[in-house]
């Protein structure tokens, strides 16, 4: 027998960072989750878009946090013909926005529980959040992309969407 897209129960401690999961036991049970290793020992981070925005918070107890731990690969789809910028214009700092930089490519998340909310970024090749960093030569800003989660035995026709964003006109 096989469940797409392939998924099991685990704790949060023991996902790796760039998987994909879904909260069992707390309020974002019904957001898609990006694991994230953070520079703070013993927590664990997780990425979600809520509406417009890419959130990030971070777990003390993650030995006891259950999630629904996806297997399958993420694979984020830039939109060529979508808001598209150079650095340091009008959307390089939104939350949401992808940046393809010289040595990484990264997501822009804010922290929504600090006041002014935090920049932080999304780190999609090693899967760490760390400080925003204006990155004011040779990189790429996307406005639009999709996210889908791929499964190694799954047509990828079938392959399953995860998230979907464009960042508003005028932010």
């Amino acid at each position: 027998m096989k469940i797409f897209p392939s998924c099991e129960v685990k704790v949060l401690s023991e996902c790796l960072p760039g998987q994909l999961v879904r909260m069992l036991r707390s309020g974002l049970a019904h957001f898609y989750c990006i694991v994230c290793s953070t520079p703070m020992d013993g927590k664990v981070g997780i990425v979600w878009m809520d509406g417009n925005t890419a959130k990030f918070d971070m777990y003390d107890e993650a030995d006891t946090e259950a999630v629904l731990a996806y297997n399958g690969e993420l694979i984020w789809e830039v939109d060529q013909d979508g808001p598209f910028e150079p650095p340091i214009r009008k959307i390089f700092d939104q939350s949401g926005c992808l940046v393809v930089a010289q040595e990484a490519r990264y997501l822009n998340v804010t922290r929504p529980d600090q006041i002014p909310s935090i920049k932080l970024q999304l780190n999609l090749d090693d899967g760490s959040v760390g400080q925003y960093q204006e990155r004011t030569r040779d990189a790429a800003i996307f406005g639009s992309w999709k996210l889908f989660l791929e499964d190694v035995d799954r047509p990828i026709e079938n392959r399953t969407k995860i998230a979907e964003f464009c960042v508003k006109a005028g932010d």
